[in-house]
């Protein structure tokens, strides 16, 4: 046959390109966290006034300390602190109890020189039990503030950002290692009072990062790796439950979800016992490394007596069992603390948002699956005992060591020590039944989460600079 011949068939038209906003497949929860992060975070970071984040004076304190090397805080008669130059001394002063930002203000204290001397004790008490896993990046950040000559309040703002760049690393590569549950850890990472955290110096925002980090790790390994655990899976198990560990002793007990690893990765019962003691051993024992450095620094509130506070909880466990019992009448307000509170838990955010975020995190748990095996019911509750018994032990501290004795209340709980615990404690609604609508899911929570955080910069703007 000819070629003349061959009838003429119009070739079919190539197929047209998706439009970009249907490829959201390719938009990764570490990603979208990152983005998001990122933006609210340096808002946050440089807009939220000096000081006004939860403790921010006494852990600024106690970073400036550790950048000099001085790891042990110092005593100086019944006070727990430092001796701190004038500049670190003086920078709180004008922002003790503001309602409106004085910009002037921070551009002079800004220009000012750093003053060295003389040196002033400073008072911290709250924070000088922390080690230096706690403020890496802070101090890190002050440390090069003030090769560069900056001011204190200067240093403050370096810390601030330095801090919020070491979380948001630790949380990507956590989210990224999450084998479920990714977009819960998503929104946990992104909630209010996590990124405001993250945007200050607060020993919190490092260790909220690792503990997100030590459960993914966690997860990854007991629900989505197949094969014997190897040394080197061990080991970085072993290094995440020991820096969350001294970042803050009482989150320990996260190690213990290490048992949620199939018995058949270790070739017996007897071998996952001893590699699973093994994680919790170092996570305990360098707990007690710290606390016996620290020992001659430790302190409590001065109507605090912790022997008398701890026999009488032994001698009357029922009437202990009852303030428990009576502190979830409290439960709105920490849920309310626990979703995002600022300054001194004085600064609201709209009364819609911390009932809606938790429903989200609950529909979230319950339609987010990712590549894991399904969990068996005592593992489950092998999830609610570890964080029942973290709780306790959070509770129990700041009865013994911030509460009078036979109080009627205690003192000093906040919303925002859950944090740590909420990705861990969702898996309990885990499942493979319900499945999320797809990019549909995706969209409804990168929208939400991004509506929230703008409300949030509004909130902090409209508060401090009317």
């Amino acid at each position: 046959m000819s070629l003349e011949n061959i009838p003429n068939v119009a070739s079919p038209a190539p197929p047209k390109p998706s439009p970009l906003w249907l490829k959201f497949d390719f938009l990764r929860p570490e990603w979208v966290f990152l983005i998001l992060a990122v933006v609210a975070g340096l808002f946050i970071a440089l807009v939220n006034p000096p000081f006004q984040s939860p403790d921010e004076v006494a852990h600024f304190a106690r970073v400036y300390q550790l950048s000099e090397g001085t790891l042990i805080a110092q005593k100086n008669q019944t006070q727990i602190g430092g001796w701190l130059p004038q500049g670190i001394y003086e920078a709180p002063l004008p922002f003790q109890k503001i309602t409106q930002l004085e910009l002037p203000t921070v551009y002079k204290m800004l220009k000012q020189p750093f003053a060295t001397e003389p040196r002033h004790f400073v008072e911290f008490m709250h924070t000088a039990l922390y080690s230096p896993v706690a403020y890496g990046p802070a101090v890190i950040g002050v440390w090069s503030g003030r090769m560069l000559g900056l001011s204190a309040l200067g240093q403050l703002y370096a810390s601030r950002i330095a801090t919020l760049l070491g979380w948001l690393l630790i949380v990507f590569f956590a989210i990224r290692a999450m084998p479920v549950f990714k977009w819960v850890m998503v929104m946990i990472a992104l909630m209010p009072m996590t990124v405001f955290l993250s945007a200050s110096t607060s020993a919190d925002a490092m260790t909220n990062a690792l503990a997100l980090l030590t459960t993914a790790l966690i997860l990854n390994s007991a629900l989505a790796q197949k094969g014997p655990v190897c040394a080197r899976e061990w080991l970085t198990l072993v290094a995440a439950c020991l820096l969350l560990a001294l970042a803050k002793q009482l989150y320990f007990p996260i190690a213990a979800l290490t048992f949620l690893t199939p018995t058949a990765r270790f070739g017996s019962r007897q071998r996952k016992t001893m590699f699973c003691l093994g994680v919790i051993g170092a996570a305990l024992a360098a707990n007690l490394i710290w606390l016996v450095l620290v020992r001659d620094t430790v302190t409590v509130e001065p109507w605090a007596h912790p022997h008398d506070q701890t026999i009488f909880i032994f001698s009357h466990p029922f009437q202990y069992a009852a303030l428990l019992w009576h502190m979830l009448d409290w439960s709105q307000t920490y849920l309310i603390w626990f979703v995002g509170t600022f300054g001194e838990l004085n600064v609201y955010l709209p009364p819609w948002i911390w009932p809606t975020y938790l429903a989200a995190l609950l529909t979230a748990a319950f339609l987010d699956q990712g590549h894991g095996r399904p969990l068996k019911s005592r593992e489950r509750w092998l999830i609610i005992a570890v964080c029942a018994v973290t709780v306790l032990l959070i509770v129990t501290s700041q009865y013994i060591c911030y509460t009078s004795v036979a109080a009627k209340m205690i003192r000093g709980l906040q919303g925002r020590y859950v944090i740590p615990l909420a990705v861990a404690g969702l898996l309990v609604f885990y499942n493979r039944k319900t499945k999320a609508p797809g990019q549909t899911f995706n969209l409804l929570v990168i929208a939400y989460c991004a509506l929230v955080l703008v409300i949030t910069g509004h909130t902090l703007v409209d508060r401090y600079y009317q």
